[in-house]
């Protein structure tokens, strides 16, 4: 019995984070900036601009190869961190405070050889007027990272203003790197938060940064659901099955 509870208190756990909602998403695969789920806009900010679509093959859209929105004009060697990228506005006046607790923000990003592999994610509750900055993120465990999708980047947004919020956004931005590196051509060391790291930095002496592309799919706003509602509807069922098992062993040792 014990056992059975526990297993089943296990389940119910499990149900409360698997019933995220999608709020809106887009996989690209119309060819368009239409979402697949969903209502929102997406669109390139700063010196950023389209080259349309490309092959999503290798990121986590279940239908391979699909495609994937590609972005190239990223400023310069050493100027404009945290300026160019993805803008990404939808509503989530229908997903409020405390039926949900946080949101979810995912996205696979597929980095050329010269494109910086840091990225910072910022979101707004305010139409934009004012960004909450994110942390700066490494694309690869390495700097032999280009030409590859790197899957599923999120960011937890737990500011319960972001819900219930007609005005939500978030922007997907390339920054410097945090951390200093070596520029390999030129044997050039670069300090903290003064240059971008190309994503193949390591394995192609000559790839200096020339702005590169980045390539985005499956990008996704989810709604978290407050956990203790599905907790306690999962130990209800399975307070229900107890006892039913109960009342037919009961019966089969009376017969």
């Amino acid at each position: 019995m014990k056992k059975t509870f526990a297993i089943i208190a296990i389940a119910a756990a499990s149900l409360a984070t698997s019933h995220a909602q999608i709020i809106t998403q887009w996989n690209f695969n119309g060819n368009s900036t239409v979402t697949s789920v969903g209502v929102g806009t997406i669109s390139v900010i700063g010196n950023a601009t389209t080259t349309g679509f490309n092959s999503g093959g290798g990121s986590s859209d279940p239908t391979q190869p699909g495609l994937g929105y590609q972005t190239t004009n990223y400023p310069a060697q050493g100027i404009g961190s945290g300026t160019s990228g993805i803008r990404v506005d939808t509503s989530t006046a229908a997903f409020t405070s405390p039926s949900f607790t946080s949101l979810k923000v995912s996205f696979d990003l597929r980095t050329s050889n010269t494109s910086s592999r840091w990225f910072r994610v910022d979101y707004t509750n305010d139409g934009g007027s004012n960004w909450n900055l994110g942390t700066a993120t490494r694309l690869g465990a390495t700097a032999n990272a280009g030409d590859t999708f790197h899957n599923s980047n999120v960011l937890s947004i737990s500011d319960t203003l972001a819900l219930g919020n007609a005005n939500f956004g978030f922007r997907v931005v390339s920054v410097f790197s945090p951390v200093e590196f070596t520029e390999v051509l030129s044997g050039t060391n670069f300090g903290a938060n003064a240059a971008y790291e190309v994503a193949r930095n390591q394995s192609l002496p000559g790839s200096n940064y020339a702005a590169g592309t980045w390539r985005f799919d499956m990008v996704q706003v989810e709604a978290i659901p407050e956990p203790s509602t599905w907790v306690l509807i999962g130990l209800g069922i399975g307070f229900i099955l107890l006892r039913i098992r109960g009342t037919k062993r009961a019966s089969t040792s009376v017969g």
